[in-house]
């Protein structure tokens, strides 16, 4: 019941977290049917898990032994205790999981929030593909180094430059 609580309450926060990451990155973010069937399967299984595996063995476990000073009332059976690390080694990897999920989408963020130091208004980007005019590579270095020269002569140019791949998808 806690873990079902939880995942519903889990659902609006995601939501108004979703609202808050969208004023930062544009990207559509809905949160639909798969999202709310996967969120409530994860809770299930969380509970299964981490919940309802321990206690079935601790009610397995002879209470005259659980108050005596024998080794299964320190810590059980051997698989008992390898059952135990495996479910902490496991608890382990989903937060080390959900911590770096957290740190990469805290970086996008921050990126994001990080002027480019150009102002993006004051940019032009053009697109030539030269090869459509079948020129030779000697005439399309002519053309690129007139371009840059012609380009950086207009008024209120302050630098010029030339690359291979759009800037803007970097």
């Amino acid at each position: 019941m806690l873990a079902l609580g939880a995942a519903m309450l889990a659902l609006p926060l995601a939501w108004c977290a979703l609202r808050l990451v969208a004023v930062f990155l544009p990207m559509p973010m809905p949160i639909d049917g798969t999202v709310v069937v996967v969120a409530l399967a994860t809770a299930l299984v969380t509970v299964l898990g981490f919940g309802l595996i321990p206690a079935l063995q601790a009610s397995r476990q002879d209470p005259s032994a659980a108050l005596g000073t024998s080794v299964a009332a320190a810590g059980g059976t051997r698989r008992q205790s390898r059952g135990r690390r495996v479910l902490v080694a496991a608890q382990v990897a989903l937060s080390l999981g959900l911590l770096a999920t957290g740190f990469q989408l805290t970086s996008a963020l921050e990126s994001r929030a990080t002027p480019p130091g150009t102002d993006p208004g004051h940019l032009l980007l053009a697109s030539f593909n030269l090869a459509q005019l079948r020129m030779s590579s000697t005439e399309s270095e002519a053309f690129y180094a007139s371009l840059v020269e012609r380009v950086s002569r207009l008024p209120g140019v302050r630098a010029v430059g030339l690359s291979s791949r759009n800037p803007s998808t970097w």
